[in-house]
């Protein structure tokens, strides 16, 4: 949830750097309530390992977490090489 509450504010910045005109849809208190959002998600992660049966679905979700990371830099490796190789063929 972190990583969509950035990926919101980072790709609202974009739309209104993009739009010369005021976009017609306004998120209240943007960017407050997301920075807030986040602050609130990382306590909650910070105070998962001192409570009682939550430090065991911490580190099951950051195992996952580091799991999907490192796919997606396996696969985006392996499709910047294959672009390379056809670069160079061509």
């Amino acid at each position: 949830y972190v990583l969509i509450a950035m990926a919101q504010i980072r790709g609202r910045y974009q739309l209104e750097m993009d739009r010369v005109r005021v976009m017609t849809v306004r998120m209240w208190l943007f960017p407050w309530l997301s920075y807030s959002a986040i602050a609130a998600m990382i306590a909650i992660l910070l105070a998962m390992p001192f409570m009682k049966g939550m430090d065991s679905q911490l580190y099951a979700s950051a195992a996952a977490t580091g799991l999907v990371a490192a796919i997606y830099w396996l696969r985006r490796r392996i499709r910047t090489h294959r672009r390379l190789l056809r670069g160079a063929h061509g």
